[in-house]
């Protein structure tokens, strides 16, 4: 089970690629102003995509609250940090990379997590 509890979303950049099919997944501002999927990972983060925008449509990022995320390599366990990943999807945090906040409720890769953002 995943839960949410949001804080700050920006809700006013709009997608720089079509993200239709990537809701929950970790996003970052590109150099155009919009926001695209995280490329490499424990790169900064703008926020986890909370609805399913196309390109050049308007987005909601959650940049602080409680949120679902999808997974990616590798499990998440509660209480461990998690950072972006390369595929927008969350991993277990590593050593000296930006961390993107605190697993709630840990899950498998491809599932959703619960964690905290911001």
């Amino acid at each position: 089970m995943s839960l949410q509890q949001p804080g700050f979303s920006i809700g006013f950049m709009t997608a720089a690629a079509d993200l239709s099919a990537k809701q929950f997944y970790v996003v970052k501002c590109s150099a155009d102003g919009a926001f695209n999927l995280t490329g490499s990972a424990g790169e900064a983060m703008l926020g986890i995509l909370q609805d399913k925008p196309e390109s050049g449509q308007v987005g909601n990022v959650m940049g602080v609250g409680v949120s679902k995320v999808m997974v990616g390599t590798g499990d998440l366990a509660a209480d461990a940090e998690w950072q972006a990943g390369a595929d927008g999807k969350a991993i277990a945090a590593a050593s000296g990379d930006i961390v993107g906040g605190t697993v709630l409720i840990g899950a498998a890769a491809g599932e959703y997590a619960t964690v905290t953002v911001g």
